[in-house]
């Protein structure tokens, strides 16, 4: 278990012993409230009513499940004379005085193991640290160190093994991301299958493996699916197709933590159920008061928002109606985490705004599951709206919206901005003499190629065809230029593949600066000149000045 993971640990546990010591403070609170109501209307018993639901929740949070049922027993009890309306009658006083009673009772006795329970989750469900590294098993005699070089230029860190017993020793130490295997090995036709089938053995989760050989035959392709083998390539490999395939075995790890906006007016159940989500890999923040939401939507952009139903000055239901309301967040989700238990006040609250509705208590693998399942879905939604469906980068629209933001930013804050303009060199040829397909194939090599040696904080976008436009935010001339000539080498050095056919290709840019110009319209113009100047002086080259 990781440091952070320890640390995590302990900040839930000191949460759940604050919980413990406030709890007689809560009591004198609902004490109170009940006095209040006894001699009040309304307005006193929708506080007490609410001061109950949050005993439920915070009781069902921390473990207490028993304090939870009994406070749950009240609040439901309080519901329902809201409901009915009316004023109260001494009976109905002295109700819900026993009900609350009998949770001061069960308080009282909270040093009894039997009263407190523990969640455990499966460590499989926890974050773990991003990971590119493959473990490539091959026949020595027969070795293809291309491919190896060519995995190392798209982010990936490859450790090569000749031998099955090698590999399995390597695999006892560390646990690589991906295993890429030949079936046939110096030991044997398959060889490496075997190794893999035993590995596989060792392990509690499978890990991903991906096989290649000369032969396809349906024999040799069931013994690797019984090694639980992801994927098989014959010979030569295709390094675009192969890559394909691994960046999606890797995406998840790779990809940007999701990111959750937590909503609750109580911030040690809040803080419990963001500690949780944060060990999971998500990035959270928190707002205990729903009127200063707005604050924080546009900064944070949350990829979901979960909040509570009942909190004072605004419910979730009401907050919920009111993010709806603007145009910018009628997508993103918005999951309700609450101790009502009523279907049809779930289902009311689902109505008004919500896409989904947790109960408390929730077990923590179930939050991170929900949350990550509904979060996920909501950003490839985005994305297919805002990317361009081939090759997953930005779509025109998207990068001239970018580059049009981040001009202005940076005209703000005096920083350098450099823009990239790029087209793939005689890409018809490539069309007409492998066909289309062929080409798309190099379009998403470069999409990719692209992708892994720029920057998170680079804007990459097909803008159309067979060009494409970068932003470089907080990068001057100089170094966007040889940034970019370090791709054009890589690129121009990766092999494509096609039946039995092998070729290059390589394209050409323009690079220009911010600086002085005007706008994003005169920066987009410059690129785009010197672009054609690379193109026209000899291709596969960077252009970024004027002489």
């Amino acid at each position: 278990m990781s440091g952070s993971t320890d640390s995590i640990q302990r900040q839930l546990a000191a949460l759940r012993q604050g919980f413990v010591e406030q709890l007689p403070q809560r009591l004198a609170t609902l004490g109170a409230a009940h006095e209040a109501w006894c001699s009040g209307g309304a307005a006193e018993l929708e506080e007490y009513h609410r001061l109950a639901h949050s005993l439920t929740g915070a009781g069902a949070t921390f473990g207490c499940e028993r304090i939870s049922q009994l406070a749950r027993q009240l609040e439901h009890y309080l519901k329902q004379l809201s409901d009915a309306g009316g004023e109260a009658v001494m009976e109905q006083f002295v109700t819900a005085a026993r009900l609350l009673d009998e949770v001061r009772t069960v308080v009282s006795n909270l040093d009894q193991p039997a009263l407190l329970v523990t969640d455990a989750v499966d460590d499989e469900l926890w974050f773990r640290p991003d990971s590119r590294l493959v473990y490539l098993l091959e026949n020595e005699e027969t070795s293809k160190s291309h491919i190896s070089n060519q995995l190392q230029d798209f982010g990936y860190c490859i450790e090569r093994f000749s031998h099955g017993v090698a590999l399995q020793q390597a695999v006892a130490e560390q646990r690589p991301a991906i295993i890429l295997a030949d079936i046939v090995l110096a030991e044997g036709e398959c060889a490496g299958i075997e190794s893999v089938a035993a590995i596989q053995r060792q392990q509690t989760a499978p890990l991903p493996v991906i096989f290649f050989s000369n032969d396809a035959d349906f024999d040799t392709r069931l013994a690797a699916v019984r090694a639980k083998g992801v994927a098989y390539f014959q010979h030569p490999l295709s390094v675009g197709k192969l890559v394909d395939v691994m960046d999606g075995l890797v995406e998840r790890e790779t990809s940007e933590p999701l990111r959750v906006l937590l909503v609750d007016d109580q911030i040690d159940q809040a803080s419990h159920y963001a500690l949780i989500l944060q060990r999971a890999g998500i990035v959270t923040t928190v707002v205990t008061d729903s009127m200063r939401v707005f604050d924080v939507l546009a900064e944070f952009a949350p990829e979901l928002i979960l909040m509570d139903m009942y909190m004072p000055k605004c419910s979730g239901v009401e907050l919920a109606a009111v993010i709806r309301q603007q145009p910018g967040y009628v997508g993103v989700p918005i999951v309700f985490l609450s101790s009502e238990s009523e279907r049809n006040v779930q289902l009311d609250a689902m109505r008004k705004g919500g896409d989904d509705f947790l109960t408390k208590p929730i077990k923590a693998s179930e939050l991170i599951q929900s949350v990550t399942i509904c979060a996920e879905r909501y950003r490839t939604l985005r994305s297919l709206m805002s990317c361009d469906s081939l090759t997953g980068l930005l779509n025109h629209t998207s990068i001239m919206a970018s580059l049009d933001n981040e001009v202005a930013r940076t005209s703000r804050n005096g920083e350098p901005l450099s823009f990239v303009m790029l087209d793939i060199d005689n890409f018809k040829k490539i069309n007409d003499s492998y066909g289309h397909a062929v080409g798309d194939s190099v379009l998403k090599g470069l999409s990719r190629l692209l992708l892994q040696r720029l920057r998170k904080t680079d804007f990459v976008g097909r803008y159309g065809g067979e060009e494409f436009a970068i932003i470089m935010p907080e990068t001057p001339l100089l170094d966007a230029a040889k940034v970019m000539d370090e791709v054009r080498q890589l690129f121009s050095e990766t092999m494509h593949c096609t039946g039995d056919k092998e070729f290059s290709a390589t394209f050409s840019c323009g690079v220009a600066e911010l600086l002085s110009l005007t706008g994003s319209g005169e920066l987009r113009e410059l690129a785009d000149q010197r672009l054609y100047r690379a193109k026209h002086e000899g291709r596969n080259r960077i252009i970024s000045s004027d002489t």
